[in-house]
Parts: C-alpha cells; structure tokens; sequence
C-alpha cells in the first residue's frame, strides 16, 4: 500500500517538494516518457487496486472512496473511471485537439487520472506502451476494453484535466499518429479473437 511519487527526469525541483511529505514514497528515473513512469509506479506499487494521477491533472477529494466503493464486491477484474471536466489555465487557449463540446460539460474521463483498477487488470492486458509518447494510455484502455473488461462509471466529477501551454494535446500531429496505432492494434485483436459469444 502507499502512494508513489514518479519523477521522471524532472529539473523542477519536485524531489525537494516530496521530502517535505513524508507518508510519500519517491522514486526517481532518467527522462524515459510517461508510460515508462506510469509503468514503474505499477511495478513499485502493492495492494488491491491502482491509481493514477499525471501531474497535469487534480482529483477531487472523494475520488478514490468513490473507486473503492464501486469496485468492491466485483469478483472478476475491473475498472472505474469517473467523470472529468477540463480546467483551462489562465491565459491558454484550448487546444484544437479538445473538442469544444468536450470542454463545455463533463464526460467520461478515460484518462489515467480518471482510472482505478484491480491489480488483475494490468496483469490481464499488461503495461503501457513505452513506443507511444502520447497514445499509451488510450492504447492501455483500448486493451482493456478489446479483452472484455467493463468499466464501471462513477457518474460524478471526480477529477480535472488541467489544459496549459505544455499539454501533449497541443501536439495534434503526434496525438493523430498514435491514435491511428490505437486504432490500427484494436482491429488486429477483434479480427483474431473472432466475434464474442452472442454477435
């Protein structure tokens, strides 16, 4: 149990903000991309359930009992997912890659700051892509979902996807190519697993 800190590379200052709580787990590694963080957090983390917070993002107070409580019970491994809204910093523009309809009202917030998973989860469909600089968390959900996994949607506003000048989404170019990857994998795997039961 715990929560770990995962500085990937940062020269910001982050390891001395750490210190200063010391029920915080800190581990630091060379510059090596998100999913390479995400992953060591996974492989240093324990106990029943995961959680996720990119150092964008803001949960809100009663995010994780919110998780807990949905999941618990469920014999199988699953996820949740919350709902999300955007937070645009001062002085930024929203970015063309966020749909303006997206940002007016809440929706699904299938980001990893939005998730909680049973640890069977991960260990069903494995990690994030370290290949994917901006698609490996859509990649990692494509997974789940494509392996029969449902999500249980909690329907409050649980987290903030914070919008600022250095956000990937900013990066339309990259964000097209690995969501075609996404895309590309997702087909690959329905057409060798052939219809599910019932289609």
């Amino acid at each position: 149990m715990g929560t770990w800190v995962i500085d990937d590379g940062s020269t910001d200052g982050s390891a001395d903000i750490v210190r200063k709580y010391p029920s915080l787990h800190y581990k630091r590694q060379e510059n090596a991309g998100n999913a390479a963080a995400r992953n060591l957090g996974l492989a240093l983390g324990s106990g029943d359930y995961f959680a996720l917070l990119d150092q964008d993002d803001r949960w809100l107070p009663t995010k994780i009992s919110a998780q807990v409580n949905a999941l618990e019970g469920i014999t199988v491994p699953t996820f949740s997912i919350t709902m999300a809204k955007m937070r645009l910093q001062d002085g930024v523009e929203l970015p063309a890659a966020y749909p303006q309809e997206q940002w007016s009202k809440p929706f699904p917030g299938y980001f990893p700051s939005g998730l909680m998973a049973a640890r069977g989860v991960f260990a069903q469909v494995g990690e994030f892509d370290i290949a994917m600089a901006a698609g490996n968390d859509a990649d990692c959900f494509s997974r789940a979902v494509d392996s029969g996994e449902a999500a249980q949607i909690c329907p409050e506003v649980l987290f903030e996807k914070r919008v600022h000048a250095a956000n990937q989404g900013h990066d339309i170019a990259l964000m097209k190519r690995d969501l075609m990857r996404v895309i590309r994998a997702s087909l690959v795997r329905k057409r060798l697993a052939g219809p599910r039961p019932g289609q």
